[in-house]
């Protein structure tokens, strides 16, 4: 199986061995992990699962002994290798593609999203005991229609985009009956941990009920996490929670319940979500879509407040079909309350209780304009998926591009509460610092990918939904080491700005009264003439509002400052307008390299690193440097 560039072995038999089969299993896979095996032409973040496949150069693997310790790799054999596996991969089966013969020597998935989706509808169908699967659910005994909840738990990242490809293909509500709800929260407990948010917002989807009436596992369904663990699991939530929770007491009014919206509406169609999938199930898939198309908005404190919003207006529907005599109030921490039964995570408030007082955490619900706007441009990103275009790679001239989302989580930009997602934010910047050389790359790829990337429609430009700020404040990150003895001060149009002496912003306020209790200096005739240069913001073929545009020239002073200082000097734009292949799946940002394109002050200033995974833009994002001619290069 191939994951992020490295092989694993099954199984290796060996003919007339001189040392034992587990010291020469040890030893292979010693040598083996020094050589690249992945064919040239296949995507980075593929999977590919061969059923077997012959020593192409029997006894030449190594020089010399291949089970001696020191024991380096044939360059040969690793040629000879790499070329069999790249006549195995140009005929692989795709099980996302159609059925794949059992007589199929490899198969193909474009990365784990699409590996997890695929399994979970085998499973489904009752098709999942091909020679492929084994070797993923040889550790688990269970081969149920709902096993696929197992294998999925151990790679939460990719769950969205899993349900995603499974909600693309009408089949997300039937795999989803078939696990349990205490299997549905596992699961969303474990995306929420992967992207970053507030474990303990799913325990409040928790129900409360007695020992003596659990529900039985419904026919079909395996159980890895039975009703007697979920105490055990909230325990755990808790302790992984934020210092600062927030306990909610008194209930609901009737008229905010029955106004309550699901909080991942209007990213997500209504009609995604069969009620009939219950409020976990509905919880998970909801959630994982809307990381999938809005994951900025996910983190957004408010959604927190929408959820529980949303939460207490089922468990009201709940309790008015059933005639219960109790109503359920979710809370962040059951170790702040008193009185209330505390029981598995959930608070029970009699229902003498309700409308006492206005909850305080009524979410503050999307303005009419707002939700037209964004309905319009991100609840259809499904029409224009990324596979189809970047899975085989296309060539770009701006490959450096990618190096700036260092720099958007150095200078904690993904944070920002602005209503722009990461790959939004990152297009926009990189426009900006190449506005003096777009022409030449207008119509790059790169450009095509990010739209994508955003969910945006084609033609749509960045920064659709931007939420402006009063005030835009640099973080502590950006003064750090820094002399903030002397700033200057400057009064707009009604707004003061305040410049660190390096030349960028520090605060951009709308309110006199924003002004720190320091000395200011009056920001002189030749600073403004010399700031203005790095404060422009010029966004080749993006139209930007008066907000925006006041955003962009907070943040672009630091940006250029940051960068510059960084690189030691060195151009930008020469950063930037590196030549590659650039590789994207559901689930995987790739850039592909030539060993040309290395550059010193990149390396120095450590912005050729793998970003790895980043949870604000949903993929793995990586950086290949291969010598020119492989890997697509």
């Amino acid at each position: 199986m191939w994951a992020a560039g490295s092989a694993t072995l099954e199984h290796v038999r060996l003919k007339r061995s001189p040392v034992e089969a587990p010291v020469a299993r040890l030893r292979l896979s010693c040598l083996l992990s020094s050589v690249t095996l992945r064919p040239p032409s296949m995507p980075p973040s593929a999977l590919l699962i061969v059923r077997s496949m012959k020593d192409p150069l029997p006894g030449r693997i190594a020089t010399g002994n291949e089970f001696a310790m020191a024991a380096t790799p044939s360059f040969e054999w690793e040629s000879a290798a790499r070329s069999e596996l790249g006549a195995l991969y140009r005929k692989a089966g795709r099980p996302a593609w159609g059925a794949v013969p059992h007589s199929a020597e490899a198969v193909l998935f474009a990365d784990y999203g699409e590996l997890l989706a695929c399994l979970a509808l085998d499973l489904l169908k009752g098709t999942a005991n091909s020679w492929w699967w084994r070797s993923i659910l040889r550790r688990f005994p269970s081969r149920l229609p709902g096993a696929w909840a197992e294998v999925w738990a151990e790679h939460p990242r990719y769950i969205p985009a899993a349900l995603q490809q499974l909600e693309e293909r009408g089949e997300v509500a039937a795999v989803l009956e078939r696990v349990s709800p205490v299997q549905a929260l596992r699961l969303l407990l474990a995306v929420l941990l992967a992207y970053g948010l507030p474990a303990f917002l799913g325990s409040q989807l928790m129900v409360s009920q007695t020992e003596d009436s659990e529900p039985a596992e419904p026919a079909g369904h395996s159980s890895f996490s039975p009703p007697e663990q979920v105490s055990d699991i909230t325990a755990t939530l808790y302790s992984n929670a934020p210092t600062r929770r927030q306990s909610y007491s008194g209930s609901w009014s009737g008229d905010a319940v029955a106004a309550a919206r699901a909080p991942w509406e209007p990213y997500v169609e209504a009609s995604s979500i069969p009620a009939r999938l219950g409020r976990g199930r509905r919880a998970l898939l909801g959630i994982s879509l809307l990381l999938r198309r809005a994951p900025h908005v996910a983190s957004d404190a408010t959604f927190t407040l929408h959820l529980r919003r949303w939460l207490a207006k089922e468990l009201e529907q709940e309790s008015r079909s059933t005639g219960a005599d109790e109503s359920f109030v979710a809370v962040g921490s059951p170790t702040v309350l008193s009185g209330p039964l505390v029981h598995r995570g959930i608070i029970k408030v009699p229902s003498a209780t309700r409308g006492r007082e206005q909850s305080l955490a009524l979410g503050i619900p999307l303005t009419e304009g707002s939700k037209s706007i964004i309905a319009d441009s991100l609840i259809e990103k499904s029409e224009t998926p990324v596979q189809p275009v970047f899975e085989d790679g296309e060539r770009t001239c701006a490959g450096g591009i990618f190096y700036l989302i260092h720099f958007l989580r150095q200078a904690e930009l993904l944070s920002l509460n602005t209503g722009l997602g990461g790959w939004a934010l990152l297009d926009l910047l990189a426009r900006c610092l190449l506005d003096r050389c777009f022409h030449n790359i207008s119509g790059d790829s790169v450009w095509r990918a990010l739209e994508l990337l955003d969910g945006r429609k084609t033609g749509v430009p960045p920064g659709l939904g931007f939420q402006p700020q009063a005030t835009y404040e640099a973080p502590e990150s950006w003064l750090r080491e820094l002399d903030s003895s002397t700033h200057c001060v400057r009064f707009r149009s009604r707004r003061v700005e305040i410049w660190n002496s390096e030349g960028f912003l520090t605060l951009d306020s709308q309110s006199p009264a924003a002004l720190p209790g320091r000395t200011l200096h009056p920001i002189t005739r030749l600073q403004r003439h010399a700031w203005r240069n790095v404060a422009r913001v010029c966004p080749m073929d993006v139209p930007l509002s008066s907000e925006l545009r006041r955003f962009l020239h907070f943040v672009l002073p630091y940006a250029r400052w940051r960068l510059h200082t960084a690189l030691g000097g060195a151009s930008v734009e020469e950063v930037l307008l590196r030549t590659g292949t650039l590789f994207v799946s559901a689930t995987h940002v790739d850039m592909v390299m030539g060993m040309k394109q290395v550059s010193l002050p990149v390396r120095l200033a450590g912005l050729d690193a793998n970003p790895g995974w980043v949870p604000e833009l949903g993929r793995v994002v990586t950086f290949h440097f291969v010598q020119e001619g492989f890997g697509g290069e």
